[in-house]
Order: structure tokens, then sequence, then C-alpha cells
């Protein structure tokens, strides 16, 4: 083999290879180069070593829905791990507008209205700044409809439908016939009032956006005929 075509020293063939327990991000293989060295890392080091796995890790993504879900969770330790978790994924994101809305008395409150509330605003945010992870995010959230705690089904049904009446138009008419079909079943199954509660108001809130973009859809073609019939 000449010398243009050795593979580097260092290559390891760009292929991934699954160890159990790791993140997707560190299943490459890699070689150590140089005489092995154990040391602890700086608090900058860190910092940074949770950045880029805040930033680069699909597990992170995957996992968000279920924060958002279990913020108002039956169990108070639970409430403010997901609270606290969160905050640091806002702040090692950076996005615009997070932060601030984590700071409200919505996100810390204990009230279902106010975690209702609070959930609509980061929906925007999620919509404005990571449009691309919408329907990843609806995959997740529809999963925790059969989820064995009846507060976080209702969770579930909330978000869900917050993310389908500010994103309707672009996110898959198979997710929204979906949502629509479990509400309609879950109203008249369900024995528990949070849910069927939930299932009324996901209901009325997708009824209001499908009416109201239909309206704005009819204006639009109503202008574009009186427009071209101008020109003709």
């Amino acid at each position: 083999m000449t010398q243009k075509r050795r593979v580097p020293r260092n290559f390891d063939g760009g292929e991934k290879e699954h160890i159990d327990g790791n993140l997707s991000i560190f299943t490459y293989p890699s070689k150590v180069q140089g005489r092995v060295k154990a040391r602890y890392l700086n608090a900058k080091e860190i910092h940074v070593a949770h950045t880029y796995v805040v930033l680069n890790c699909p597990e992170i993504h995957d996992a968000l829905p279920r924060f958002v879900l279990h913020l108002y969770d039956e169990d108070l330790s639970v409430r403010q791990a997901c609270r606290s978790t969160l905050e640091r994924i806002a702040l090692l994101r950076e996005m615009e507008g997070s932060i601030a809305l984590l700071n409200t008395p919505s996100f810390n409150s204990d009230h279902r209205g106010d975690y209702e509330g609070f959930v609509r605003d980061l929906t925007r945010k999620f919509i404005q700044q990571l449009p691309s992870r919408v329907d990843s995010y609806m995959a997740s959230t529809i999963q925790a409809f059969d989820s064995t705690w009846q507060i976080i089904q209702a969770n579930a049904i909330h978000f869900s439908s917050c993310m389908l009446s500010l994103f309707y138009e672009q996110t898959s008419v198979h997710f929204f016939t979906q949502v629509f079909g479990f509400l309609v079943g879950k109203m008249s199954r369900s024995g528990d009032v949070v849910v069927r509660a939930a299932c009324y108001s996901a209901l009325g809130l997708l009824l209001k956006s499908t009416s109201s973009r239909s309206r704005r859809s009819a204006r639009l073609e109503s202008s574009g005929s009186k427009r071209r019939g101008q020109e003709s």
C-alpha cells in the first residue's frame, strides 16, 4: 500500500458499534493515543461536555416530552426533578425566551391551570426554535396516551393538542386523525374526571384551530379569485 492510499493511523472506519449503556453519540469506536492518564474534569470542561451532549444527543430530544408531561406529576419530587432538568437544558441550549419562560410563576406552580398555560407557551417556543423536532415530540407524547398514570394521560392529551393546534399545517395529518380519534373514544370510556376534562378541552381546541384555518383559507382563496378576475 502506497503512502497516499494508506489509511490514517487514527481512522476508525466511521462506523458505530453498539455498546450497552452508552449514548448514541459515544458509540463510535476509537483508539487511545499515547499513555493513558486519568484526571478529573474542571468546571469549564464539564460545562463543555454537558453542552455537547444536550446539543447533539438524540436521546435528549426523545426524553424532552416526558419531562414536560411529568412537570405536573402526582409526586412532588418528580415535579421538582423535571423542573430542574428543563432549566439545565434551556440554559445549555440557550433557547431564546425559554429561560424567561421558566422564571414565570406558572412554571413552579402546582395548579393544573398554570401548568396547562405554561405548556401552551412552551409549545410555541418549540415550534419557533425546534420545528424539525415537533413530529418526534408528537410521536413520543402520543405513546403516553397509554400511560398507567391517569394524570400523565391528561398531560399528554393537552400537550399533543397544543402542538397540533399551533403547528397544524406542518404536522402530519396522521397525527391529527390519531389524536382526534383517541379523544372521541376516551371521552366516553375514561372513568377519570381529569382525563375526560382534558379530552373535552383538547377537542374544543382542535376544532377551533381547524375552523379558524378553514376560514383563513377561504378568505385567501376568495382574495386570489378576485385578483385573478381583475387581471383577466
